[in-house]
């Protein structure tokens, strides 16, 4: 995945742990940036898919998560409690937001979607590995006919997205699978939707969300493949002398 392979590129280490050897952390995370991340965009997916209310599923996430910080003990720690509850308001608060955003600004009036959680798996160097990603959501433009992949994503800030949002590997990985499964939709490129971890007040300055953008050429996905093969072909290396 292209999860995967951005770890082995990070920390090499990392990737022998996690990956190599399916190590993980033995305590459950129930809040944090990875648990509100997952929550929000599990809202969100079940809302685009089946229409189902962004707080019914939230609420419904958050209350698996209690059961496990409650059970872990967690719930004796005041300290702890207040993080939980703090972080569990401004979730809510950001798929109510995001949804007000989207309404207020005719974000979804011209998008069809043509796809929604589609698994692409496609067998790369004779069978040694297989290169894999979902696509969340799928989006057509009903006006320029351009297809996109939508994803979200929650961040601190914009800061981060405003430098590499064009750059992202993720959209490019998606992209070439499309082509080498050779699907009916070829991609034109992707649209982050990024919600701010604020909640929204009188006070707050600037939006609290933000929609990005990004156009794929054949020369990016060509790039991007030369790229991707050499970095395959040393995980393959790597996974060969680990094993003997």
């Amino acid at each position: 995945s292209n999860s995967e392979i951005q770890v082995f590129r990070e920390c090499p280490r990392k990737w022998y742990l996690q990956y190599y050897l399916g190590l993980a952390k033995k305590k459950k995370e129930t809040y944090g940036p990875l648990r509100l991340g997952s929550r929000v965009h599990e809202s969100l997916e079940k809302y685009y898919k089946d229409g189902v209310l962004v707080q019914d599923t939230y609420k419904e996430e958050l209350a698996k998560d209690l059961e496990v910080f409650i059970a872990s003990g967690d719930d004796q720690e005041p300290d702890l409690v207040k993080k939980f509850n703090k972080e569990a308001e401004l979730g809510l608060a950001m798929l109510e937001g995001y949804l007000e955003w989207v309404d207020e600004n005719n974000l979804d009036v011209n998008l069809e979607t043509i796809g929604i959680e589609q698994q692409l798996q496609v067998p790369m160097f004779d069978g040694k590995l297989i290169l894999q990603g979902k696509i969340d959501r799928k989006v057509i433009n009903k006006d320029s006919g351009k297809i996109s992949i939508m994803d979200y994503k929650t961040a601190i800030s914009f800061d981060v997205f405003d430098k590499t949002y064009n750059q992202s590997e993720q959209i490019r990985m998606y992209s070439l699978l499309e082509i080498l499964s050779e699907t009916e939709h070829r991609v034109d490129g992707g649209i982050y939707r990024v919600l701010k971890k604020v909640l929204r007040a009188p006070s707050l300055k600037g939006s609290a969300f933000k929609e990005y953008y990004t156009h794929l050429s054949r020369t990016d996905i060509e790039s991007y493949y030369r790229k991707l093969v050499n970095t395959l072909q040393q995980m393959i290396n790597v996974r060969d002398r680990l094993d003997s």
